[in-house]
């Protein structure tokens, strides 16, 4: 019924059928809240408690990594100040300093490129390319493009 007659073709509309919240809302087939007399009378679904119960046990199969419910903590790699404080006083008494992950930016693209080279040429000639040589075919060639000659 879901595929059929709710049509769906995403997780976020499982989602949506889900998570329907209606205080008027009964387990049962004859339940006349809103969603489910719009699912009965539009939809063409007999049983829309039935598919919105189906509909929350599949989203519980669904990895949270995948799951478009699931709240995930933002990472954050920033030190705190006082993670940052105990670093600058270990610093100075030559201690170990807790790691910290954030990448400093560049204050411009330049300065976030450096090029490690000798500072002598290698080679005071230009370079040079040498001429095209010409192919003859001495016999015929077949070329299939996409299936055709």
């Amino acid at each position: 019924c879901l595929r059929e007659n709710h049509k769906v073709t995403s997780v976020q509309h499982i989602s949506d059928i889900a998570n329907r919240n209606d205080p008027t809302h009964r387990k049962r087939k004859e339940c006349m809240c809103n969603p489910c007399s719009k699912d009965r009378n539009n939809l063409k679904c007999t049983k829309p408690f039935k598919c919105a119960q189906l509909a929350k046990d599949m989203m519980e199969c669904i990895l949270p990594k995948w799951n478009p419910n699931t709240t995930i903590q933002s990472f954050n790699p920033d030190l705190t100040s006082d993670q940052i404080t105990t670093n600058e006083k270990a610093i100075k008494k030559n201690e170990l300093v807790l790691f910290d992950p954030k990448i400093p930016s560049p204050s411009s693209v330049e300065e976030g490129f450096r090029i490690f080279t000798c500072p002598e040429p290698q080679s005071k000639t230009p370079a040079e390319q040498d001429p095209p040589v010409s192919v003859e075919l001495h016999h015929p060639v077949s070329a299939y493009i996409a299936g055709t000659h």
